[in-house]
């Protein structure tokens, strides 16, 4: 039988007295320790919320799109930073207010990102211009990277662990720029800068630079998520010439539950040089295949470096087939054809032609 404990207790700590008749009352153990346990979690929520900030308990931060103005709280929000070879400090927006104002989104991993910082290191900021490097990497990588790619005496700094700035402009895909007009507007969203489309802005209100439109890559290529839903096509293939600016450069493929074989914004040759070699090695057990044997019977001219975009997805049961199919399928739908052949050492190699320069019959 639980055993119950009679309180007495003052009027004016009841949170509605002239509602009571009865200050005295009985409750029981049980009770009591549910009582402390709400007690106790509600005091560490609020500790907790203290140490995050009140604005983080009211503010909802909504995406900012071209042609919308920067909220007037987000221009004094403290930035943290760290440059070379100075060391952390705090900054704002608001000290580049009135300028053009470039919020470059960037890794220690992406290349691309980092040819642009040493590119623009010299003209971070000018009279007209501010670029503002910004990563969500923790301080201590950011400062190990400024030290392998920059001497001391050349000055560069980053906004680091960002994750105020990402939720204003959200991305996918790094590089990512988020181009500011001196009347605080975003103005575009682009994958690349130049100092040309820089001074063209500054001159004429002109960006030169394609707008960029991150893509998801876990779906297939250009497809709408929200029309998919849940219904991923089982067989999918799209080959598209052109450089698509909402995707980086590069290989992603997957054997398993979903066969698929994905590059983008890379050329034709570099596609076949990729299957081919997984092929090689993975299907083929050749593990000695290597780049030497792999064979281009032409000289590349300026049309064969252009970048294409490449996404074959196969149903579960065909992933054994899927670096033949996507070879078969690149010899069908490109301006080359390749094939595997043993040389004078009886080595496999692979040998990528141009279809007009195939033997008269030969496919």
């Amino acid at each position: 039988m639980e055993k119950f404990t009679q309180f007495n207790i003052p009027m004016n700590l009841l949170p509605f007295p002239s509602l009571i008749d009865s200050y005295k009352f009985k409750i029981g153990q049980n009770f009591i320790l549910a009582i402390f346990t709400i007690c106790f979690s509600l005091f560490s929520c609020v500790k907790a919320w203290s140490q995050i900030g009140t604005g983080a308990l009211h503010q909802k931060v909504v995406p900012l799109n071209v042609g919308e103005f920067l909220p007037e709280e987000l221009w004094n929000v403290p930035l943290s930073v760290i440059s070379n070879p100075k060391g952390i400090s705090k900054s704002q927006l608001s000290s580049h207010r009135g300028k053009l104002i470039i919020l470059d989104f960037w890794a220690t991993t992406c290349t691309s990102c980092i040819k642009s910082l040493r590119k623009f290191r010299s003209v971070q900021s000018s009279r007209e211009f501010s670029i503002i490097p910004i990563s969500w990497e923790k301080a201590e990588s950011i400062e190990a990277f400024f030290k392998r790619q920059f001497t001391p005496n050349e000055p560069i700094y980053s906004v680091y662990q960002d994750e105020l700035l990402k939720q204003y402009f959200p991305y996918n895909l790094v590089p990512h720029y988020v181009w500011i007009d001196q009347d605080g507007k975003v103005v575009n969203f682009t994958s690349s800068i130049s100092e040309e489309s820089i001074q063209k802005y500054l001159v004429n209100k002109s960006i030169s630079e394609p707008t960029k439109i991150d893509i998801k890559r876990g779906v297939p290529l250009f497809l709408r998520e929200e029309l998919l839903g849940t219904n991923y096509p089982e067989s999918f293939q799209l080959f598209r010439r052109g450089t698509y600016h909402g995707l980086p450069s590069g290989t992603q493929i997957t054997q398993h539950e979903t066969p698929r074989i994905l590059l983008t914004n890379v050329d034709v040759i570099r596609m076949y040089r990729v299957i081919a070699g997984s092929y090689a090695r993975q299907v083929l057990k050749d593990s000695t295949f290597q780049s030497s044997r792999f064979i281009v019977k032409f000289v590349p001219s300026a049309i064969d470096l252009e970048y294409h975009n490449l996404d074959i997805i196969l149903p579960s049961e065909k992933s054994a087939i899927l670096f033949e199919y996507a070879l078969n399928y690149l010899n069908e739908f490109s301006r080359y054809h390749g094939e595997f052949i043993k040389n004078d050492k009886n080595e496999l190699t692979y040998i990528l032609t141009l279809k007009n320069d195939l033997p008269h019959g030969k496919p």
